[in-house]
């Protein structure tokens, strides 16, 4: 769960002269790709260039289909093997932060659908390009964890962390509309008060209209001024500098695709819709969102809005779907818009909310914008700019291939293919760190891949073993344990980890939530008020200790910390418990005098 920090935000006034813009410390880090065959992507990304001052070698032109939708193998050879011989020759692995793809780029890959599909988007699957050439090829098979996904906590995007790059995509109906989001870009400013436009359907019943009301929150805080609506669709609002709803997959939305919308440069948007970002072809004059059991509605394959629109309607950037990408892959706006005005770039603030690459997701606009803060150089300057890092880390990965076996090289290689999504490869290798190490740590890790494969008796037959008695290490067992249903065992080791570090508030929190799963309310409401104050503000502990406490019967006090813990967006992914248990406890205590 991203914990969103409230900061003052500093509203300085950035404008840039159209005549001479100051070149950005991340301008080196950006490489354009523009298709050969595409007069209008070439133009587009030399203008890009031009504007954000990109080194002359740092446009890389390919010949590749002229056309949106192409299948893997053209993927592989015309687009993914020309960007990763380029970085190649020229060292360039590190140096590259960014990668801008321009008109006339193919949008995205056919293939299977489904959450174990390996149809995706070409941007996102561009994003794993260092690791692949780090560590060999990704399972193309369903989506992989972004390593950045809640950046806000993360620091500035670099390679010292993230082993990826961030891509973004300069398109729209037209090459005038690619064109405007540079011009956009470059005028963005830091407006006093910005405003947010946040349109959901039932707040607390699903999880896009939580993440709207903990962005409504999160943007309060910093002072924003938050249009949040869920009574009726807005379809007219002015002078926006964000933007999120569930576009046509709210009933309400408008069948002609007459938003009144207009957007302040530097604004961005996102929307839960599957097929957002299916097409930049401009659809024909008259047509209207539609219905799935309506094929005659469909346009480009789906009856559903397109982000071009908002394109069309002055955003600066905004993200969407290729494909179907399930609701926990789209963009989240409560991690978006707080980053942006915390002073991330677009690429960073976008990255930050999306869970997932090697999936449906493109993101669109400059990603160097960042009106409200001034991005850093990132990394160590020269060890980056010349490759060193990523050539001292290959060297390390293609050491522990060839070294003699043990345990140490069987985890390295289990956190290698963990990342590259090769579960079963993985845990190959933690079996064999066992054999060399049975009182290994990784125990745990293998117990815990077990236990997310459903294979809870060989998760029980691992963590039965023995493990380094350290309290962090007792504290994972413990809760490996509590997930496995094993609550005697959790309860017992979590009475001990307390006994040997009292002042730890994530022991007392094992605690309590062993003693709940026992039926020990009164010791849990204990435990958990202790962790609750060693810890500061944890909605997790905040949530359990009113859980507890109406377990026990004190009702009122439960039903005050649930009622607080809505008005803070960290606890946003503990939102549906929490209007349950309201509910629940409404029903019973009647209203509040």
């Amino acid at each position: 769960m991203a914990v969103l920090l409230s900061l003052t935000l500093c509203f300085l006034a950035i404008s840039w002269s159209y005549s001479a813009p100051k070149a950005q410390p991340l301008a080196e880090r950006v490489l354009i790709v523009a298709n050969k065959a595409s007069s209008d992507g070439l133009e587009v990304a030399r203008y890009y260039q031009k504007r954000r001052q990109i080194p002359a070698q740092q446009l890389l032109i390919i010949q590749a289909p002229l056309k949106e939708e192409i299948d893997r193998q053209s993927f592989q050879e015309q687009i993914k093997a020309p960007i990763e011989k380029y970085l190649e020759e020229r060292a360039l692995w590190d140096k590259i932060l960014f990668i801008v793809l321009t008109p006339g780029i193919p949008l995205k890959i056919k293939g299977s659908g489904g959450k174990n599909g390996q149809r995706a988007s070409v941007d996102s699957e561009l994003c794993l390009l260092y690791r692949d050439m780090l560590y060999g090829r990704h399972r193309l098979s369903g989506w992989l964890p972004n390593p950045y996904f809640g950046g806000q906590d993360k620091g500035p995007f670099g390679h010292r962390n993230q082993e990826i790059y961030l891509v973004t995509r300069l398109a729209g109906y037209s090459k005038k509309a690619a064109l405007a989001l540079i011009d956009r870009a470059l005028r963005a400013q830091a407006w006093q008060r910005p405003k947010f436009l946040l349109n959901a359907k039932t707040p607390g019943n699903r999880p896009g209209d939580n993440w709207l009301w903990a962005t409504a929150k999160a943007l309060e805080r910093r002072r924003a001024r938050v249009i949040f609506e869920w009574r009726r669709f807005i379809t007219e609002a002015y002078h926006l500098m964000g933007y999120s709803s569930w576009g046509s997959n709210d009933p309400r939305y408008p069948r002609d695709r007459g938003l009144k919308l207009g957007f302040l440069p530097g604004a961005l948007a996102t929307t839960f819709v599957s097929t957002n970002a299916r097409t930049f072809s401009p659809p024909p004059p008259g047509w209207k969102i539609g219905r799935f059991r309506q094929r005659k509605t469909y346009f480009a394959g789906s009856p559903q809005s397109l982000i071009g629109d908002l394109i069309e309607a002055g955003v600066t950037g905004v993200a969407g779907n290729v494909y179907e990408p399930y609701l926990s892959a789209c963009a989240r706006p409560h991690l978006l818009f707080p980053a942006y005005l915390d002073g991330r770039t677009l690429a960073e603030s976008f990255y930050g909310s999306l869970r997932y690459l090697s999936w449906q997701e493109v993101v669109i606009g400059d990603p160097l914008t960042s009106p409200y803060g001034t991005p850093p150089p990132r990394d160590e300057r020269e060890r980056y700019l010349r490759g060193d890092y990523f050539k001292a880390r290959r060297a390390l990965y293609k050491k522990m291939l060839s070294q003699k076996d043990s345990a140490r090289r069987r985890l390295y290689l289990a956190e290698i293919a963990l990342r590259q999504g090769w579960r079963k490869r993985a845990i190959r290798h933690l079996q064999k760190a066992l054999e060399f190490e049975p009182r290994g740590p990784y125990r745990l890790m293998l117990a815990r891949l077990y236990l997310e494969e459903g294979n809870k008796r060989a998760a029980q037959k691992v963590i039965s073993g023995p493990i380094p008695e350290t309290p962090p290490l007792l504290r994972s067992k413990a809760n490996l344990l509590l997930a496995l249903g094993d609550k005697e065992s959790a309860y017992l080791l979590a009475r001990r980890v307390v006994a040997e570090t009292p002042d730890s508030g994530l022991s007392w929190l094992l605690l309590g939530r062993a003693a709940r799963a026992k039926g020990l309310y009164s010791e849990a409401t204990r435990a958990l008020e202790k962790a609750s104050a060693r810890l500061g503000f944890s909605p997790l502990a905040l949530t359990e200790l009113a859980l507890a406490l109406k377990e026990e019967g004190q009702k009122k006090r439960a039903r005050r910390i649930l009622e607080k813990l809505l008005a803070y967006p960290q606890a946003v992914e503990l939102y549906p418990l929490i209007f349950r248990e309201l509910e629940e406890l409404k029903k019973t205590a009647g209203p509040r005098r």
